[in-house]
């Protein structure tokens, strides 16, 4: 901002405004996980972070054109309101099973369906595609530092064989990645990088399962420093959220 221009910070609008505001950096800050592995594995692999729906769905014609909803990995899908006093929100599923980020209510798209929905200023559509898992911080705190301390959770979707699978890349959050010849030299990555995949059990819950990513590190423990204690795959305080396993 400059001097004798429009403020605009949130508290310059209105309280509304700024619990609005809060709300939606905390779903962002609650996904850093999510975001990290994305971005790593964009610097390591090449590909992208956000990504048009037809590089997920490129067998669908009907995605080509879209482009006021994007994908966040392979996993969300994020329809935003893009017209100003817009209440509504009319938005493409390509076919898969579709669930609210937030509530869970899944929705079933069979060959891909246009679905309108009401949009008030607190609630933006983000939808969780079937068959994807999402890591997550259990609580958004002041620091990353603390909110990472919180632990971690897992919020998976089942798709139409009730599993789901994922990625996730995990480090102390401070040691600095010096260059890939010191790394390969030492035979040390700070990252550690799992295959996660969830199945439902008979008692309603669901079984995790981790797995080493192959031919990507180096060998390492399954500890990882960190400031607030070791970080350890899977944490005591590491939840699991499941989507689908009613549906």
């Amino acid at each position: 901002n400059e001097l004798n221009t429009i403020p605009q910070e949130f508290h310059a609008f209105s309280d509304r405004l700024v619990q609005v505001a809060r709300q939606w950096i905390g779903v962002r800050y609650k996904l850093l996980p999510y975001w990290y592995s994305l971005l790593l594995s964009s610097h390591l692999e090449g590909g992208t972070v956000m990504r048009p729906l037809f590089f997920e769905f490129h067998q669908d014609n009907a995605t080509y054109g879209i482009q006021t909803q994007f994908m966040v990995g392979d996993a969300l899908l994020v329809s935003p309101i893009v017209n100003n006093k817009t209440y509504t929100r009319e938005m493409y599923f390509p076919q898969a099973i579709w669930y609210d980020y937030f509530t869970g209510a899944v929705l079933t798209a069979k060959g891909g369906i246009n679905h309108t929905i009401d949009v008030p200023i607190t609630h933006m559509p983000v939808h969780f595609r079937g068959g994807t898992i999402v890591p997550r911080l259990n609580q958004v705190k002041y620091t990353t530092l603390e909110s990472r301390c919180s632990g971690h959770g897992l919020l998976a979707a089942l798709d139409n064989n009730a599993s789901a699978t994922g990625l996730w890349r995990l480090d102390d959050g401070i040691t600095p990645r010096d260059g890939e010849d010191q790394l390969a030299a030492t035979k040390k990555l700070p990252t550690r990088s799992y295959r996660i995949s969830v199945k439902p059990t008979s008692t309603g819950g669901g079984e995790l399962a981790l797995a080493k990513e192959p031919g990507v590190w180096p060998d390492y423990t399954d500890d990882v420093p960190s400031n607030c204690s070791t970080l350890k795959f899977p944490r005591a305080n590491t939840s699991i959220v499941i989507y689908g396993l009613h549906s």
